[in-house]
């Protein structure tokens, strides 16, 4: 049996053989995008507002607190309250405050400290109740907040620091850091 390209010269079997690779490599891409879909994706997404808002929304003299205040308790700015208080030696002042997150994410009670009350060390004592720190507070949503400020016992220690019927400032500062 006679070869069928026994009589071509080389050049001719190059050809060939060329023509031969190109024709398979056109047929497997032609074969893979068949294989091959687009896929196609619509639609519409919105992204609401972002908002930061959380504050004092009230803050007021509790019942049954001891001691009255002679000024506020005011709020100042959002994240600060404000009041003066005659001091009775031994008695309380207690507070009722509500913080509030109208924004959209959640608050973390970072810092509550009380300012003015420093130099009477160990005269001057306050407590918290309610929202503690490291608490969060969900977006849309308030939590209740209770201060407790006491006036110690005058000693001979501390009767120099602050007398029985003394005027003190005092301000409730909350600093808030945006919840993990």
């Amino acid at each position: 049996m006679d070869k069928p390209f026994k009589n071509l010269t080389k050049k001719e079997k190059n050809i060939i053989i060329i023509a031969l690779v190109v024709a398979i490599v056109s047929l497997s891409v032609a074969f893979a995008a068949t294989l091959t879909s687009n896929l196609t994706i619509t639609g519409t997404a919105t992204i609401g507002d972002a908002k930061w808002d959380v504050y004092f929304s009230s803050a007021e003299t509790a019942t049954g607190s001891e001691i009255q205040t002679t000024t506020g308790p005011t709020i100042n700015g959002k994240t600060a309250i404000t009041y003066t208080i005659t001091l009775e030696e031994g008695k309380t002042f207690d507070m009722d405050t509500v913080i509030k997150n109208d924004g959209t994410y959640g608050a973390k009670l970072n810092k509550l400290t009380l300012a003015g009350h420093e130099a009477y060390d160990g005269l001057i004592t306050y407590t918290t109740s309610g929202l503690a720190e490291g608490a969060t507070i969900d977006p849309q949503s308030q939590e209740d907040l209770k201060v407790r400020v006491s006036m110690g016992t005058i000693t001979n220690d501390n009767v120099g620091l602050l007398e029985d019927g003394a005027s003190l400032t005092l301000t409730l500062v909350a600093e808030f850091v945006q919840a993990d």
